[in-house]
């Protein structure tokens, strides 16, 4: 996640806690798994400038601020277990991606929970992200990518296999160009970052 100043916030599902990287300095942690974040895995900067953190271990999704303030915006009882990845939309709609349980949910501002897509065959969700209307998700189990509108459903964009099917992080540019990482092999380093031109349409 960066926010309006250049800074980079980002996760460690091992490590735990969130790291900061200042638009001019050095990473740091900003927060650590004394503070009760253990696993940490989806991020997302909030409306109003803070960041939401997903957490698989305690299957809560907690509030944390630039100066390192921690509070819990969603309990283990909304049944999230792992929040995977998050997304707003100009609604102020989050989008939560559970790959744990296959799901894929959507959170309204008055903090009302909704099953968007589950218990589907060959439906993962990994990284999600939302821009002009459509949210896009990776599933890297099942070596796909789609592209999510309430009109339209679910609908698959490309399918990936061999050294190319743990297709992970996607992000977009201006003009609607889709850009995604695959994890190919983590202990021999070895990956690729990948531009697909479709059809917004």
């Amino acid at each position: 996640a960066v926010d309006a100043g250049g800074n980079i916030y980002f996760t460690d599902d091992d490590a735990g806690g969130v790291w900061k990287i200042p638009s001019l300095g050095e990473p740091k942690q900003l927060v650590g798994k004394d503070q009760g974040l253990i696993s940490t895995e989806g991020i997302v900067l909030t409306p109003a400038g803070n960041l939401l953190v997903g957490d698989g271990e305690a299957h809560k999704i907690f509030t944390v601020t630039p100066d390192g303030g921690v509070s819990e915006f969603l309990g283990a009882n909304y049944g999230i277990s792992k929040a995977e990845s998050m997304a707003f939309d100009e609604k102020g709609d989050l989008f939560i991606a559970d790959n744990e349980d296959k799901i894929l949910y959507l959170l309204t501002p008055d903090k009302t929970l909704h099953r968007l897509i589950e218990h589907r065959d060959g439906f993962s969700p990994e990284t999600i992200w939302y821009s002009k209307g459509i949210l896009y998700i990776t599933d890297s189990k099942d070596g796909k990518l789609y592209k999510y509108t309430p009109e339209d459903g679910l609908n698959v964009i490309a399918v990936f296999g061999g050294q190319l099917q743990a297709v992970n992080g996607i992000t977009t540019d201006d003009d609607g160009v889709i850009y995604v990482s695959i994890q190919t092999d983590l202990k021999k380093k070895i990956g690729y970052l990948l531009k697909i031109e479709h059809d917004l349409r």
